[in-house]
This record gives C-alpha cells, structure tokens and sequence, in this order.
C-alpha cells in the first residue's frame, strides 16, 4: 500500500512540475526535456554560486585546523536551504492536497497516508540540501583533501540533514496550516514572498561582508557552535571520519523526525479536513442586499479572486508591495541615497529619471489584467451567458487593474517628488 502512494505521489509531484495536457505525445515530450534541461540549469548556477562560496571558506579553515567548522557551516546552510525552500510545499502536499478527502474515505490509516506523502518532500529536501552540501565536498576534495571513506560519511551527512530538514518542514507546515486556517492563504503567501525575498537581497548585498565575517570570526563561532549546537559539531566532525559522533548525528536527526511523525499522524486526520479558511454561513436577504452595476459588479468579483488565488496574488501582487516599499524606502534613506548619489557627478541630475525608470518597471510587473480572461477558465461560460456585452466585461477586468495601480503608484511618484523635488 505505501509504496502505492509513494509511486502516485511522485508521479503527481513531477506531473504538477513539468508535464502539460497536450494532445500531442511528441509537444508532451518535447515540453519535459525543455523542463528537465531548465532545472538543470538552475541547479548548475546554484551549485555553483555555492561552490564559489565554499572555496573562500575551505582552506583559510583548514590553514586554521577547523574543516569540521567547514562542513557545520555547509550542514547549517543546507538545512536552512531546504527548510526555506520547502515548507510552503509542504503544507500544501500534506493537508491541502486534493486526493486528500479521497484516500481518506478509504480503510486507509492516516498515519500511512502522511508517510506516503512525506517521502516524496523528502526527496525534495534531499535535493535542497544536496545543493549546498555537494558542492562543498567537492570543493573540499579538490582544494584540500580527499578520501572516498570522508566522501561516504559527507554523503551521509547530507542524508541526516536531509531528514532533519524535512522534520523542521512538517512541524512549521503544520503550523502554518492551522494560521491559514485563520488568515487569508492568498496574502499569507504573499507576505512569505516579500519576506524571503527582503532575506535574500539583504543577504545577496552582504555576502562579501558575511563571508569575511565568517572567515574572520571563526573561533567565536566554533565555540558558540560546539557549545550551543551541538549536533551541527557533531555533523562536522562525522564528517571527518569521526564514527561515534556521525552516529550521534544521525540518531538526532532520526529522533527528531520520528517526534514530530508521531505529533503529526495524531493530528492528520483532524487538520487535513479542516477548512482553510473558517467562514460563518450567511443567509441571503435579498430585502438587505444591494444592486450594482453590470461593470462594478464585475470589478468586485476581480478583487475576490485576486485576493482569493495564491498564484494570481503572489505573481502579480508582489508589484504593489515593491512600489509602496520602495516608497518608504526612499523617504527614510533620504539623505544617505543623495549622499550617494551625490559621489557621482551628473548623477544628481538624473534621479527624477531613476525614480520614473524604477516606478515604471514595477508598473510592468503588475500586469493584473492581462491574464484575467485565461484564468476564468471554465466559468468563462458563465460571464459568456449574463446580459453584459463583452466590451463590458473587458473593460470591467481592465478597471479592476486601474483601481489596483493608479492611485498607488500616482501617490508613490508624488511622495518622491516631494522627497527629492
């Protein structure tokens, strides 16, 4: 039975990825070697910018006698890597599924289908993790030794951080499945978005300052490592061919994946049939209720499904979040974006040009019309029979996407007027 589910997952996880209904065997084809040689190239450059990484880490820790402080770091990066990549699948794999009401009717145990589902992310998080590790062996290998014996006991490793990771995954996707039931999916998705995507420019911008940190700092932060995380020590130095400690490790990891299997399989039934978003049912009073007019009456049905999808929002209202962002940005670094400014000559002139230039490209990401009929899908027929004209009904999404941008971005360009006259 497991390994039916295991098989059916994994077909359903590459499928959602990669394959599209197409009629035609061979565009079928063509579209998953377009895909698989997509990944691979987005796996190429992320290995690599991790191995550049790894290579300005390498021997100023082995010049120092601290390598097990060197696969820690890769171990802690891995780990933070595959956690951030996949909790958000996770949640959705786990308790927003779609078969899930299905296999659930079934004399299936719950415990039986959440392990069904958890060996696929797992994988996933074996691919995450497996980024960052990988590299780093191999640049550990090459620049400063190499042993097929550490290479076994590295990979692993990466097994162990693997499984810890997935745990940490499931925990926080639980937790984030009982906030969504509560909130808003949609903008909870968003706000994640916005959120990694502040991490991951502020870390980008100071990766030279953090990697010189890290190099400079070592012995502070192997003490605080040995001391107050002891299993990313542990991880380390099994690394280095160190037996006892590798087992340690590995028991940990399991010991953590078994906890939070158990917390889980006691909860799954419960949380995976539990709304997503819990609304009290209202009766119609049709006395009470309120007309509008044909094109109003679609703009309001726009917003509900732009604040109610979690794609449409998160790709096109990341645009919106930009423009008011860099709005308050630029009004509190004032005086240090002229003072920098300022070092280059001519380039004061210029900054009326800079902010129309950089509030028009995020106009350009917030396209919110231009995909509306495609995502109508199969109501589309519903509009189709209503008494409103199509010129009405386009011009009613066309609407929607004004009332979304203009008053916003026209306020943003007028406070930086104001801020930089």
């Amino acid at each position: 039975m497991i390994r039916t589910l295991v098989s059916l997952r994994f077909r359903a996880l590459f499928t959602g990825l990669i394959v599209q209904r197409q009629k035609k065997n061979k565009s079928s084809k063509g579209t998953v070697i377009l895909f698989a040689f997509l990944f691979l190239y987005v796996f190429a450059v992320v290995a690599g910018m991790m191995g550049f990484t790894f290579y300005s880490l390498a021997q100023p820790y082995h010049m120092l006698g601290l390598d097990w402080l060197y696969f820690s770091m890769a171990g802690l990066m891995g780990l933070g890597f595959a956690v951030l990549g996949s909790v958000f699948t996770t949640q959705n794999q786990l308790y927003d599924a779609k078969d899930n009401p299905l296999l659930l009717s079934m004399p299936i145990p719950p415990r039986i289908i959440l392990l069904s589902r958890m060996i696929p992310l797992l994988a996933m998080n074996l691919l995450f993790g497996g980024l960052v590790i990988v590299p780093a062996t191999v640049v550990y290998a090459i620049f400063v030794e190499f042993s097929i014996v550490g290479l076994l006991l590295q990979l692993l490793c990466l097994a162990g951080i693997a499984v810890l990771a997935q745990a940490i995954s499931c925990l926080l996707g639980w937790l984030l499945h009982l906030l969504l039931s509560k909130l808003n999916k949609s903008l909870a998705s968003v706000l994640y978005l916005v959120v990694f995507l502040g991490i991951y420019f502020y870390v980008y911008s100071q990766a030279g300052e953090i990697l010189t940190a890290i190099v400079m700092e070592s012995q502070q932060i192997a003490s605080i490592l040995s001391k107050w995380v002891w299993p990313l020590y542990a991880m380390g130095m099994g690394c280095l061919e160190n037996g006892g400690l590798l087992l340690a490790f590995l028991g940990i990891c399991a010991v953590c994946f078994a906890a939070v299997y158990a917390i889980l399989s006691a909860t799954f039934l419960r949380s995976a049939t539990m709304s997503s978003v819990s609304r009290k049912r209202q009766k119609l009073n049709l006395k009470t209720s309120k007309t509008a007019p044909p094109v109003n009456a679609i703009v309001g049905k726009e917003l509900r499904k732009f604040l109610g999808s979690p794609v449409y929002l998160t790709n096109l209202g990341v645009g919106l979040l930009m423009a008011a962002a860099l709005t308050v940005a630029g009004v509190i670094f004032r005086e240090d974006l002229l003072s920098a400014f300022s070092m280059i000559p001519g380039f004061t002139d210029l900054i009326p040009l800079l902010i129309c230039a950089v509030l028009s490209f995020l106009i350009s990401t917030m396209y919110i019309s231009a995909p509306s009929v495609s995502l109508e899908g199969k109501n589309i027929w519903i509009l189709k029979s209503l008494p409103v004209s199509g010129k009405d009904i386009l011009n009613a999404k066309l609407l929607f996407h004004c009332r979304m941008t203009v008053p916003l971005c026209g306020i943003c360009g007028f406070v930086l007027a104001l801020a930089y006259g």
